[in-house]
Formats: structure tokens, C-alpha cells, sequence
């Protein structure tokens, strides 16, 4: 989703000079899952030894922000420092329509209320 969300800003941003990518910075074991419990704890502690550092991961953060400069790399999606091809359900006309729908649907108030209680929910748990 986060592909097709991006790709639709980059259409509308299309003749600025602001430049859209995605970058994923995988899956980060960090202090920010202080507060989880039960099952999802133990889950995360059984591949805590396959994840990235917080500082780990900040990388394909920077990668994207500094050394993506003068790439052709408007809307491509980064993991691992590297650009990647995404699929092709992402490159294809029903990816396109999906990428307005969700951001239409983002841009809905009705949206926000509802979605706001799903992240909550999702995060007590």
C-alpha cells in the first residue's frame, strides 16, 4: 500500500521539484515496542536476532534522503540501500486506481476517526 500511496502523491507533485520515495527501514528492534505484552512480545523476542538496530535501519532512511540525489529514483521503493522492483500488481492500471482510491480515502475526515481508533486498538493490544 505504501508504494501506491506514494506513487499517487508523486503524480500530484509531478511538476515541483519534490522528489517521492518509499523507503522501508525493515523490521527495527527498538524501544518502541516497550509497552507491548503477551503473544506479540514473545513473537517479537523469538526474531529479535533477525532484525535491524534502530541505527540499522535509520540508514535506508538516510540512503534514500541524501544518496538518491540525482538518481532517477522519483517513486521507486528502497529497502536494504537499495532500489527495488515492485510488483507488478504496483506498476500495473488497477495499482494505479487502487493508489487514488487510498489517497482519497486518506483524505476523507469520515476516514481519519476510524482509522485513529483501528491504530489504538492495534497498539493496546
Amino acid at each position: 500500500m505504501n508504494i501506491l500511496f506514494a506513487r499517487e502523491l508523486l503524480a500530484r507533485v509531478a511538476k515541483s521539484d519534490i522528489e517521492v520515495n518509499n523507503a522501508d527501514p525493515g523490521f527495527c528492534f527498538s524501544n518502541l515496542r516497550r509497552h507491548v505484552t503477551g503473544l506479540r512480545a514473545k513473537a517479537m523476542d523469538e526474531v529479535a536476532d533477525s532484525t535491524y538496530t534502530s541505527e540499522e535501519g535509520g540508514r535506508n532512511l538516510t540512503y534514500a534522503l541524501l544518496f538518491g540525489k540525482g538518481q532517477e529514483i522519483n517513486g521507486k521503493f528502497i529497502s536494504c540501500m537499495q532500489f527495488i522492483d515492485t510488483s507488478e500488481f504496483s506498476n500495473s492500471e488497477t495499482g494505479k486506481k487502487v493508489g487514488k482510491a487510498l489517497w482519497v480515502s486518506s483524505n476523507d475526515q469520515r476516514f481519519i476517526p476510524s482509522l485513529t481508533r483501528f491504530l489504538l486498538f492495534s497498539i493496546s493490544e
